[in-house]
C-alpha cells in the first residue's frame, strides 16, 4: 500500500483505488462511460467475475467537500444505479458516512489503507451490454508498449494480464 499524500487529487485517490481493488481480484478500469449517449461517466469501475458471481460496481469519486454536496444535492449519481452498485469513495474526514444516501456504499481512505464502512444496496440484473463492450474496450486499450526494453518480460506478463481480463470481462458479457 502507497503512504497517502498530504492531500488527495482526483487522479491519486482512482489509482490508489484502483490498486487495491486490483489486488483483491476486481478489473478496474478509470474514467469511463456508462452508456452509448455518453452522458454518465464512471470515476471508477470495477468488475468481479469470479466463477459463478459476475459483479459491477461503479465508484463516485470525491477530494472536495463542495463537490461531494453539489453531486448529493443534483443526484446525479442515482442514475449509476442502473449500471451497478455504486459507491461514494472519498479520504477520511471529508464526509459524515450518514449523508450518503442509503442506495450508495460508502469506502473511506484512511491513512491505513481503504475501509468499507457501508455496502451499496445491491445490483439486481446482468450489467449492460453496452457497459461490458466498453469495458472490453478500455481493458484491452491499457496495454502500452513498453518503455525500458530490460523490462520487457514484465510489459508481456502484464499485457497477458490486460488480454486475460478482456477475455473475462467478454465471457460474463456472453453469459
Amino acid at each position: 500500500m502507497t503512504a497517502p499524500p498530504t492531500a488527495w487529487t482526483a487522479g491519486t485517490l482512482s489509482h490508489d483505488l484502483c490498486q487495491t481493488l486490483a489486488a483483491r481480484g476486481w478489473i478496474t478500469v478509470r474514467e469511463i462511460a456508462l452508456d452509448d449517449r455518453l452522458t454518465h461517466r464512471g470515476d471508477v469501475v470495477a468488475m468481479l467475475a469470479s466463477g459463478r458471481i459476475n459483479r459491477v460496481d461503479v465508484y463516485e469519486l470525491k477530494v472536495s467537500r463542495s463537490d461531494l454536496l453539489g453531486d448529493l444535492r443534483r443526484d446525479k449519481w442515482r442514475a449509476y444505479l442502473k449500471h451497478g452498485a455504486v459507491w461514494f469513495a472519498f479520504p477520511a474526514g471529508l464526509a459524515d458516512p450518514r449523508e450518503i444516501p442509503i442506495e450508495a456504499g460508502v469506502i473511506v481512505r484512511r491513512a491505513d489503507g481503504w475501509r468499507q464502512v457501508r455496502a451499496p444496496r445491491p445490483f439486481v440484473g446482468p450489467p449492460s451490454v453496452c457497459l461490458m463492450r466498453r469495458l472490453v474496450m478500455a481493458v484491452r486499450s491499457q496495454a502500452v508498449a513498453p518503455l525500458n526494453l530490460r523490462h520487457a518480460n514484465l510489459w508481456e506478463a502484464q499485457r497477458r494480464a490486460r488480454t486475460e481480463d478482456a477475455r473475462l470481462v467478454m465471457k460474463v458479457a456472453g453469459d
